[in-house]
């Protein structure tokens, strides 16, 4: 599911923006905080497909916050539009953080959602696409890589755990998989992967991962402990 961060410290504003994005498609997550450190945690936390940010937030500017997101590899290109009432700080965005556009105050609705409307699309377009597709003999499966918890290799057979479904698929190893993976998978095991989205739970003591979803533990390797405390900070 497509995934829309809303930061801005003005309840009508929100409410406003929110209630476009509905009218546009009412299956986008929207997630909302008043806060640039707040938004920074959730980001790292999520995989969010386009930010709109106020300029002059609670904590520190909504520039800022883009500057922050902008060093994280996986928002490099990912939009971000600006909130703002003054054209300096347009400017300033512009050249430092590479903005997709702005939505000036006091806004029209219209103006809004015809600016909104084809970011949305192509970002529902993209999460259709972001599948796993493993080809058998006679099936080839089409699996939402979000959906997947963890992997296991058994006895030269790959097991594939989702939310819901359970795959077993032979001729595959999992340095291939792990190529066609998104950043959200790490390997902890020689044999397991892992989607670090879904882990609820890690014992330091016994060094094993607790999944959601899932009733057994997974044990990290000697090998990926320093990995996985890494990619989790």
């Amino acid at each position: 599911m497509s995934k829309i961060l809303i930061v801005e410290d003005r309840e009508l504003i929100r409410k406003s923006i929110i209630k476009i994005i509905r009218e546009i498609d009412d299956n986008i997550e929207i997630i909302t905080t008043e806060y640039a450190s707040k938004a920074l945690d959730i980001s790292k936390e999520k995989d969010i497909d386009t930010f709109i940010l106020d300029i002059g937030l609670r904590d520190y500017s909504g520039i800022e916050l883009g500057q922050q997101l902008r060093n994280l590899n996986k928002y490099i290109i990912t939009p971000i539009i600006f909130i703002t009432s003054m054209v300096n700080e347009e400017l300033q965005a512009f050249r430092e953080v590479h903005s997709y556009a702005f939505i000036t105050k006091p806004f029209k609705e219209e103006k809004v959602k015809k600016l909104l409307a084809p970011i949305i699309e192509n970002s529902i377009e993209n999460d259709k696409e972001d599948n796993l597709s493993i080809k058998q003999k006679e099936n080839t499966y089409i699996i939402p890589i979000n959906e997947i918890v963890y992997i296991e290799a058994q006895l030269k057979r790959i097991y594939i755990y989702t939310l819901n479904e359970e795959y077993e698929v032979k001729s595959y190893t999992l340095n291939k998989l792990m190529e066609e993976l998104n950043e959200n998978f790490m390997r902890v095991h020689r044999s397991c992967i892992i989607n670090k989205n879904y882990i609820t739970r890690i014992d330091r003591t016994n060094w094993v991962l607790y999944l959601k979803n899932i009733d057994l533990c997974i044990p990290v390797s000697r090998k990926y402990k320093e990995k996985l405390m890494e990619l989790l900070q």
